[in-house]
């Protein structure tokens, strides 16, 4: 489904970003970020085939070469994303489509992946097509793959607002229990969520870590005064990634 908001903010989406949109600040600065989760959660196979939507301007993609992962391919409909891509040494492995319709062909193509990475991309889509991604995605999946999500965490009590309504074109605000919901009704199950917290790569980033640990446990605290229950496990981080496997598995 295309309208006029799209239209007019996809088409230069990723120039009227600030820097920090740029393939050099994905290599240089998220690859940290994103190869310590990327660690936890994809298999140690290294010959597995990954697929990353909406892979903008390459962080993952960057990330994923780097921990030694050749077998991935990234679908973006910017055609700014994809001309920086293709200038860089990711370029054979980038396909300018829109998702829905490059989904759409790959379950009549019955190609399938082994992994399928959704990384800030899926608060862009309304929630008739977010269930129906889900759908899609569920297909493309082989059988023993498995789904990796990161999207804005809507109970976030301090960084909810500045993440769910800092781009004009999120249209879905979901927590883990929504999203779990959803991964559930649409056939995946064993679905683990997980905080995207800081990431201790510096020493000042060991210390936003160990700060961010007595921040979360306040959060919980004040939980607990509320609701009678402290519950350890809730995700108060501004977004946060969930990890699911299809029902068949």
């Amino acid at each position: 489904m295309n309208t006029q908001y799209r239209s007019l903010l996809y088409s230069n989406y990723f120039s009227s970003q600030p820097d920090s949109a740029t393939l050099e600040y994905s290599m240089n600065h998220r690859k940290y970020y994103n190869n310590y989760f990327f660690n936890r959660f994809l298999p140690n196979d290294k010959n597995i085939t990954i697929l990353d939507i909406g892979c903008g301007y390459g962080s993952v993609l960057a990330s994923l070469q780097s921990l030694g992962y050749s077998n991935f391919t990234g679908v973006d409909s910017s055609s700014e994303a994809i001309k920086v891509l293709k200038e860089s040494g990711l370029g054979k492995s980038v396909i300018q489509s829109e998702l829905i319709e490059f989904l759409e062909k790959a379950v009549k193509q019955k190609l399938t992946w082994d992994v399928v990475l959704a990384i800030d991309i899926l608060e862009h889509f309304s929630k008739d097509e977010f269930v129906h991604i889900l759908n899609l995605l569920k297909t493309i999946i082989s059988s023993t793959g498995i789904l990796i999500i990161k999207i804005p965490n809507a109970q976030s009590p301090l960084f909810a607002g500045t993440t769910v309504f800092g781009d004009f074109t999120h249209e879905i605000y979901l927590t883990p229990a929504s999203l779990t919901q959803v991964l559930n009704a649409c056939g995946f199950n064993s679905v683990e969520n997980h905080e995207a917290t800081p990431v201790p790569y510096t020493y000042i980033s060991f210390f936003r870590f160990l700060l961010w640990k007595i921040i979360r446990f306040f959060y919980c605290f004040m939980h607990a005064i509320e609701t009678g229950f402290f519950d350890s496990k809730i995700i108060w981080s501004r977004s946060f990634y969930a990890v699911a496997r299809k029902s068949n598995v």
